[in-house]
């Protein structure tokens, strides 16, 4: 059926019809609210959504928010964060997984939370006028505003009320419980009578530990109660009691003020609060029964009432929390930190100057870099939302989202998400911050080079993924250029899995030796193991932890009579992504030791660095691409790599072979990759990965040739690893494409790289959803993970390295590098942002920049024209000394 909205026309398969003017009116109607309900992005990158039209995706009105826990007691593991729909329904979390407002485990993606989190019904007169996640019912109106760290949401009533929500999570400050989530709810009352309402609030504590609501969910509830909290003889909180002594070390709690006054009554009984009516109607909301579960205690409902004269507002604070008392008595932690909190939400003012707080954080962090384009989507999406986005997911490890309900691990990958957010930090002030997340990681590296793959708290699955440990020395580079803390390399941190401590610089070269010297294969190169990066490879039927993998190298040595550092006899498969990590971590390394005059260490990280760009290029390099696995056992006859012209491994008919997406990014990352290199390559990534999403993956691949087991396998073409469009591995290929821009010197080559990277960035912004939402649907603040390539669709999560990566592909097409000393411009000019105009504050330092093309050139050349505040240069290399530039570039 195709539908014109303008003149209700309908034409089928069978030709148009023409149906009376009502039903055409209402087509009309229909297709105005699908086209309405796609929202509005501001100028601010805020979304506004009508709560009265269409829902579009699971991910589409969705928002993320995180507290700040700078100075606190690990931050990376214990920063708050919450993900809220466009009714504030969702759930909220403390210290890693630890539940707050109750996650909804259920197989339907589009519910984050159970229900009956931060939602609210007014009743008048006994009778209920309002419910928060209704806006048909009484409701006239109604908006949502997705903001960064924020949601407000509006009501207008028929019954002449005016109410507004504003959710956000509160700024830690000393004293306060560790994590704290506001719901902040103004009702004014638009009539000329005094009115009297009751405001009843719901939500649902997380049940510690979640597991439990899958195994046995009758010990879950008898094995908790319900608590009150009392100042002067009256309730004023709401909490959760556990008989089990390992859950009470911390309390969730809930409180309900207005004017100082807290909440009038109370539940904890949910089947006594809905009775026989349901969510939007529950029949026991008229009065709440004011007494103790014994079992089932996870559900609250607190009730305030207030009076609003004529034309004036009623403010309501709704608040969930935790408090947690490790190391100290729990009773005593719990009344001073929940008892001091409780008073100083009784106090006029204390929540909005909280709030102010909180987007002032922001704002600061947020303001290192302004777009000033002509796109003012783009403009709003990279001064806004893409750098929160980067900052969430730098505390959340991409653990938690909406449709990621169940808990995740911080992980060794997810380091990758410091490389964009920390210049936001450093150039805000929180040097010492970025520090010690990097420390987490550096401290999750064991003896021998090998790293946990997973950690928060405690270590899990050592030496698993070859790829781990390799991440960190990219992350530690960036660092202290960036910073010019070159101190950091000689700090002492504990050596995962003993009582060692040694210097970040032992730990680099130790990542070196393991693997580019030991866990390295025929031909020299880091081990595939269990799987390197993302496209769930594993071609050897057994492979190693990280221990077992150390005991059998001891027992090589012990019988060969061997010396420590020779490679680990074996006939596993080599792993081409890891080489080129490994040939940019030996580089850097190199770099980082000759400066804090560590030259033996300099000149072991620069062999390796030779060794590996010789094998890459002498092993790996196959006709007109890198291969993707090198393959060293007995299939090794038949199937001597993965990837690449001529492997065999072809699914689809009349390909020459398979070909990965990192093949192309990572060799010329790495330096690697020669100009003729890149442009065969360049070649066969348009012809064989480039699709309507974007560029893929992969091609498909008969992996049951080599094994039978991959994760590929698990998911139809299109999805995922097989053959879909994962949006952080293409931001790599685009970051690549722009550094391979500035130094090829064919200029076809160069026009060829900069259309494919600007084709990549336009099918990646978030905002691009917008076009076409019921198709491509995603978030149009946030980024996904990926794209099916067939149908274009956006998958989630939300959380994944896109959003980091995008980030850093957008730095290096605006042309930013910086060091302690310097920032540095060399843009490359995109069609698509012409002119391209920016500001940059790092400290105290203050850059305008203007780059515009007079010759059709798009990168800077010998031609090119730069003026810094009005004088010619030679370069666009600016000193850090606090003053304010205005740099012309005239390519």
């Amino acid at each position: 059926v195709l539908i014109n909205a303008d003149k209700g026309r309908i034409f089928t398969r069978e030709g148009e019809i023409f149906p009376d003017s009502a039903i055409r009116k209402r087509i009309s109607e229909i297709v105005c609210d699908a086209y309405a309900s796609r929202g509005v992005l501001d100028k601010k990158g805020r979304h506004i959504i009508d709560l009265k039209k269409y829902t579009v995706g699971p991910h589409y009105s969705v928002n993320l928010l995180l507290g700040d826990r700078t100075g606190c007691y690990e931050p990376l593991f214990t920063t708050p964060k919450s993900a809220v729909d466009e009714f504030g329904r969702g759930s909220f979390r403390a210290g890693g997984a630890r539940q707050v407002l109750a996650t909804r485990y259920t197989i339907n993606v589009g519910e984050n939370g159970e229900p009956v989190n931060r939602q609210f019904y007014v009743t008048e007169n006994g009778k209920q006028i309002f419910y928060s996640a209704n806006a048909n019912d009484n409701v006239k109106k109604a908006y949502c505003i997705h903001s960064v760290n924020k949601t407000e949401i509006v009501y207008y009533t028929y019954c002449g009320l005016k109410i507004k929500r504003t959710i956000f999570i509160l700024p830690q400050e000393k004293g306060n419980p560790c994590a704290v989530e506001i719901q902040k709810v103004e009702i004014k009352n638009t009539l000329n009578r005094a009115r009297t309402l009751k405001i009843t609030f719901t939500g649902a504590f997380g049940i510690s530990p979640p597991m439990t609501t899958v195994n046995d969910v009758v010990y879950a509830n008898v094995v908790h109660q319900s608590e009150l909290f009392y100042k002067e003889g009256k309730p004023v909180a709401a909490a959760i009691n556990y008989k089990d002594e390992n859950l009470q070390n911390f309390k969730q709690f809930a409180a309900v003020f207005s004017c100082g006054d807290a909440f009038d009554e109370y539940c904890f009984d949910n089947n006594e609060f809905f009775g026989k009516g349901n969510l939007y109607y529950p029949e026991g909301l008229s009065k709440l029964p004011c007494r103790h579960n014994t079992k089932n205690a996870w559900f609250f409902a607190l009730a305030k009432n207030v009076e609003i004269p004529p034309c004036e507002s009623a403010e309501i604070i709704s608040a969930a929390g935790i408090s947690e008392a490790y190391g100290g008595d729990p009773s005593e932690v719990f009344n001073a930190e929940i008892g001091a909190f409780i008073e100083k939400l009784s106090l006029s003012g204390y929540v909005d100057k909280a709030l102010k707080r909180a987007e002032s954080k922001i704002k600061a962090y947020n303001s290192h870099v302004t777009p000033l384009t002509g796109d003012s989507a783009f403009n709003a999406y990279v001064k806004n939302n893409l750098p929160f986005q980067v900052l969430y997911q730098t505390f959340v490890s991409r653990s938690f989202a909406w449709t990621q309900k169940a808990y995740r691990e911080t992980g060794f990958r997810e380091i990758q998400d410091i490389y964009a957010s920390m210049s936001y930090m450093v150039a805000s002030g929180k040097r010492r911050l970025v520090a010690e997340l990097i420390s987490k990681w550096a401290e999750n590296v064991f003896e021998m080079g090998y790293a946990y793959h997973d950690f928060t708290w405690v270590g899990k699955e050592p030496g698993d993924c070859s790829d781990d440990q390799l991440w960190l020395v990219q992350a530690v580079y960036r660092y202290v250029n960036a910073s010019g803390d070159y101190g950091f390399l000689r700090r002492k941190f504990r050596v995962a899995g003993c009582q060692k401590k040694r210097r970040l610089i032992d730990t680099l070269k130790e990542i070196l030796r393991y693997s580019g010297k030991i866990s390295v294969g025929a031909h020299g190169l880091p081990l595939l193991d269990k799987a390197d990066w993302n496209d769930t490879l594993r071609m050897d039927k057994t492979v190693l932890k990280g221990p077992a993998k150390e005991a059998a190298y001891n027992r090589q040595l012990s019988e060969n009579g061997q010396e420590y550092g020779v490679p680990f006899e074996n006939s596993m498969s080599e792993s081409v992504m890891n080489a080129c990590l490994l040939k940019i971590a030996a580089d850097e390394t190199c770099e980082m030791a000759s400066k804090i005059g560590e030259q033996e260490t300099a000149f072991f990280a620069r062999e390796i660095a030779k060794d590996t760009e010789k094998s890459l290029n002498e092993n790996c390099w196959k006709d007109n691409f890198y291969a993707r696995v090198l393959i060293n056992d007995e299939r090794r006859g038949n199937y001597p790599y993965v990837g690449a012209k001529g492997d065999g491994l072809a699914l689809e008919h009349g390909k020459s072979g398979t070909y990965f997406l990192n093949c192309f990014s990572w060799p010329i990352l790495a330096g690697v990759a020669d100009e003729e290199k890149i442009s065969d390559m360049i070649a066969v990534l348009e012809k064989e990965l480039k699709c309507v999403a974007g560029f893929k993956l992969c091609t498909l691949v008969a992996f049951d040739k080599l094994f039978d087991s991959t994760g590929t396998s698990l998911y139809f073409p299109g999805d995922r690893e097989n053959g879909g469009v994962f949006k952080h591995a293409e931001m790599m290929a685009v970051t690549a494409m722009l550094k391979a821009a500035k130094k090829v010197g064919n200029v076809k080559l160069r026009e060829k790289l900069v259309e494919l990277a600007t084709y990549a960035l336009d099918k990646t912004y978030p905002y691009k959803t917008m076009e076409n939402p019921f198709i491509t649907k995603g978030n149009p603040r946030f980024c996904t993970q990926y794209n099916n390539s067939i149908t274009g669709e956006n998958i989630g999560p939300i959380l994944s390295g896109t959003a980091s990566w995008l980030t850093l592909a957008v730095r290096e097409f605006f042309g930013i590098t910086e060091t302690a000393e310097k920032i540095n411009v060399e843009p490359v000019l995109l069609k698509t942002a012409e002119p391209l105009e920016y500001s940059v504050k790092a400290g105290r330092t203050r850059l305008h920049v203007k780059i515009e093309s007079e010759s059709g050139e798009r990168v800077i050349t010998e031609k090119a024209k730069i003026t810094v505040n009005g004088k010619e240069q030679p370069s666009a290399s600016i000193d850090k000394d606090g003053g304010i530039y205005d740099i012309s570039i005239k390519l």
